[in-house]
C-alpha cells in the first residue's frame, strides 16, 4: 500500500475544519438525517486520516468525496464556497484591519491649510502665464498621480479686460476680499460629492466663474498672476461693490488664466507615542477639535495640525520675530530657530494673528495646568491658541511622524 501524501493530508484537515463549523453551526435547521449522515461521514475521514496503520490514499479519497457531497447537502452559504462570498469577507477583514489600525496606531492626515508652512504645504499653486511653459497634456497625468496637481483653466469667453470684483474689508492685509458662494461639486472622476468655492471674474464684459476647493485662496493666485489691487486700479460700482481693473487684456478663445492646485502633504499620524509619555514643545501635534471653546461650530469635529509651544504652567509671549517660553527664546524645533531668525520663507513669529483683532502675546501668558498651547509656523497666516485659546492635553490624538505624498522634497520623516 502507498503512503498518504502530506498535501492530501493537508486538504483533509481543511475539509474536516469547514465540515465542523457546518455541523455545529447549522445543526439546529438541519434534520436528524442529515446531521447524521454529515456527522458519519465527516467522522469517517477524520478515522482514516488520523489512523496509524497503513491505509491507502484512494480510501481516504473516497472518504473524502462522499463528505464532500454531504457538505454540499448541509452547507448552506457556508459551502460550497462562492467568489462573492470569499471577496466579501476578504474586505471585511481588510477594513477591520484598517480600521484598527487607523484608530489605535497610525493614522492618515492630509494638510488642507498653509497655518504651518513652509514646514508642511497645504494646498500650494502653481501659475502659469507664458503658455509656452504650460504642462503639456501628456505631463497633466504624470503630475497629478506624482503631485496630486488639477488644472485650473478659465477660457476667456470675449475680448477684453480682465476685472475682479472685491468686497472691502479693513481686517484683512490687502484691505480687500474675493466674494465667493458654496457650490455642490464632484471629485475623484465625478464619485463623490464635494463643495467648491465659486468665484466670478469679468472678462470683456462677461461674467466668467472658477470654483476652487473650499480651504483653496484663490486670491492668492490672482495676486501672483495680475499685482495685488492697488488703489489707482480700483474702482467702486453698483452695491458697494468694488472692481479691481487689472490692465490684463483677454482674447476671446484663449486662457486668460491657468493654473495647477497642488495638494497638500499627506502623512501618518503616530498615535501610540503619547499612550507612555506626554507631548513634548516643539512635537507637531495633530489635535480633534471638539473640546476647544473658542471653536466656532464650523471648526467642531476636524482634526487640526499646529505645533505644539507651550504646556500647563509655561509663560509665553512675542516680541516679533521671536518667541519666548519662560524667558527664553524657545526652543525643541528647528522652526523656532528658522522663525526667530526669518531664514527663507519662514517670516517670524507674531503676536496676533493678521485679519484678527486680538494680540494675545504681546503681554505673558501663562497656559493653564492641563491646558496646551499650539501655533502654526506660519504665524501670519495661522489660526491658532492666540485666536480660539488653549486646547485641552486629552484632545491631542498624535504626532506627526512621516510625509509620504505627494512626492516633493517634503517626503520623509515629519520635522
Amino acid at each position: 500500500m502507498s503512503k498518504i501524501s502530506r498535501k492530501l493530508l493537508k486538504q483533509a484537515d481543511e475539509q474536516c475544519r469547514i465540515a465542523e463549523k457546518i455541523f455545529h453551526y447549522r445543526c439546529d435547521v438541519l434534520g436528524e438525517e442529515r446531521r447524521s449522515a454529515l456527522r458519519s461521514t465527516l467522522d469517517r475521514v477524520q478515522e482514516i486520516k488520523d489512523s496509524h496503520d497503513p491505509q491507502t490514499p484512494e480510501a481516504l479519497e473516497s472518504a473524502m468525496e462522499a463528505l464532500d457531497a454531504e457538505m454540499k447537502l448541509c452547507g448552506g452559504t457556508f459551502y460550497p464556497k462562492r467568489g462573492l462570498n470569499e471577496n466579501v469577507e476578504v474586505l471585511l477583514v481588510a477594513a477591520l484591519l484598517a480600521i484598527g489600525i487607523r484608530m489605535f496606531f497610525v493614522q492618515p492626515f492630509r494638510i488642507p491649510t498653509n497655518s504651518m508652512y513652509p514646514t508642511y504645504n497645504g494646498m500650494t499653486f502653481e501659475v502659469f502665464e507664458d503658455p509656452d511653459k504650460t504642462p503639456s497634456v501628456l505631463m497633466r497625468p504624470i503630475r497629478a498621480v506624482t503631485l496630486g496637481a488639477s488644472r485650473v483653466e478659465v477660457i476667456a469667453p470675449e475680448d477684453g479686460e480682465i476685472v475682479i470684483p472685491l468686497a472691502r474689508n479693513v481686517a484683512v492685509k490687502e484691505g480687500y476680499t474675493l466674494p465667493g458662494r458654496a457650490v455642490k461639486a464632484r471629485k475623484w472622476f465625478g464619485l463623490l460629492p464635494t463643495t467648491n468655492a465659486e468665484h466670478v471674474l469679468q472678462v470683456g464684459g462677461k461674467l466668467q466663474p472658477v470654483q476652487v476647493p473650499v480651504e483653496f485662496q484663490l486670491s492668492k493666485v490672482l495676486w501672483r498672476r495680475f499685482g495685488a489691487p492697488t488703489t489707482d486700479k480700483l474702482r467702486l460700482g453698483p452695491g458697494g461693490v468694488w472692481y479691481y481693473h487689472t490692465g490684463v487684456q483677454a482674447v476671446k478663445g484663449e486662457s486668460c488664466l491657468s493654473f495647477d492646485i497642488l495638494l497638500g502633504d499627506q502623512l501618518f499620524v503616530d498615535r501610540v507615542s503619547y499612550h507612555f509619555r506626554a507631548p513634548r514643545v516643539g512635537e507637531p501635534i495633530v489635535f480633534r477639535t471638539d473640546s476647544i471653546e473658542g471653536m466656532s461650530e464650523g471648526e467642531r469635529g476636524k482634526y487640526y495640525i499646529k505645533r505644539l509651544v507651550g504646556v500647563g504652567g509655561d509663560e509665553l509671549r512675542v516680541e516679533a520675530p521671536v518667541l519666548y517660553r519662560n524667558g527664553k527664546p524657545i526652543e525643541g524645533a528647528e522652526a523656532f530657530e528658522l522663525n526667530a531668525q526669518k531664514e527663507g520663507e519662514y517670516e517670524g513669529y507674531l503676536e496676533e494673528i493678521t485679519n484678527r483683532d486680538q494680540a494675545p502675546l504681546v503681554e505673558p501668558f501663562t497656559v493653564p495646568q492641563g491646558q496646551c498651547f499650539a501655533m502654526g509656523d506660519n504665524s501670519d497666516e495661522s489660526a491658532d491658541s492666540r485666536f480660539w485659546g488653549t486646547l485641552p492635553q486629552n484632545a491631542i490624538v498624535g504626532k506627526a511622524l512621516v510625509i509620504y505624498y505627494p512626492f516633493t522634497d517634503h517626503v520623509g520623516a515629519a520635522k
